[in-house]
């Protein structure tokens, strides 16, 4: 925040403060969210490379909070599943999931971690119906011991895929270290409640 001088508040709302502020270094007068991230279990379903940015000390920060929200532990509020960018979007969504939870991040940190061992998005699909196909392909065909909640989801059965086997990780991420291919293998899975937490990756 050495960058900007707080000169006022502008607004507050559930989710932060806005407050009026100068870009020192640009020397214009800017507004800044400030995001109050009061529970871990609280949603930032836009996470993407272009979301983070790193510092020159290696410090990094999310940008864009317009798609946070608060997520309740109970899963009793409907969302919507038109979230997130589509290549880091997790399969419950594109299968038009509106119960869900902070495991649609992890899904997401998962592809730019993937992404970043790759050097390029592991999922790149021009629509939702190719992007499930992509992980479909890589990830195989789901089973009901892989995706118990599968046959529930909304678009279920809208459309159906040929059956795949799953392609190992080690193929898929070329010259990874075997501890990165293990952490990618417990993020990118199907079962959203299987997947590692925040907490359990550090």
């Amino acid at each position: 925040m050495e960058r900007y001088v707080i000169s006022g508040q502008i607004g507050e709302g559930a989710q932060g403060l806005v407050l009026k502020a100068r870009d020192v270094s640009k020397d214009q007068e800017v507004a800044l969210k400030k995001i109050l991230i009061k529970r871990t279990e609280d949603g930032l379903p836009d996470l993407k490379p272009a979301n983070l940015l790193i510092s020159a000390e290696g410090v990094l920060k999310i940008a864009d909070f317009g798609l946070s929200r608060l997520m309740w532990q109970d899963n009793t509020k409907a969302y919507s599943h038109q979230v997130a960018t589509r290549w880091y979007r997790a399969p419950e969504l594109l299968y038009g999931a509106r119960y869900y939870s902070s495991a649609i991040d992890m899904w997401s940190i998962g592809c730019i971690f993937g992404e970043m061992l790759n050097t390029s998005p592991l999922f790149p699909g021009e629509t939702d119906i190719e992007q499930l196909a992509i992980v479909l392909k890589y990830l195989g065909s789901p089973t009901s011991e892989s995706w118990p909640e599968l046959t529930s989801l909304p678009d279920y059965n809208k459309i159906s895929f040929p059956y795949h086997k799953s392609t190992t990780w080690e193929s898929i991420i070329q010259d990874a270290q075997p501890e990165a291919i293990d952490l990618i293998r417990q993020i990118l899975i199907y079962n959203s409640s299987r997947r590692l937490t925040a907490e359990q990756v550090l």
